[in-house]
């Protein structure tokens, strides 16, 4: 996981933020990515996507995504899940709020 945090830093310039948590037991880790736009989560999904084969031994719980990014999108990721274990994929469109990035 630190090498795909890195290549995302390195080779995805407008992605804001890309962080892993992983739990005291080792057992839980999520993974937060933050997207200005639907265009650099895409982006993300075609330059990172194929790193993403060493990591099918996981078990991929879910997939949350806050935000509404385009349709073709939506299927990267559910074919990212499928590849990962068969996680779900939840779409929670913006209602309300801002977020200040500095």
């Amino acid at each position: 996981m630190k090498d795909l945090a890195e290549f995302a830093e390195a080779n995805e310039p407008n992605i804001i933020g890309y962080t892993v948590h992983v739990d005291e037991n080792r057992r839980h880790m999520n993974v937060v990515h933050v997207h200005g736009d639907s265009a650099s989560l895409a982006f993300h999904m075609s330059v990172a996507g194929p790193l993403f084969g060493p990591f099918s031994p996981l078990v991929l719980l879910s997939i949350d995504v806050y935000g509404q990014p385009a349709d073709d999108v939506i299927e990267q990721l559910r074919r990212k899940a499928q590849i990962l274990g068969g996680a779900t994929v939840q779409v929670h469109p913006h209602h309300a709020g801002f977020m200040r990035v500095r």
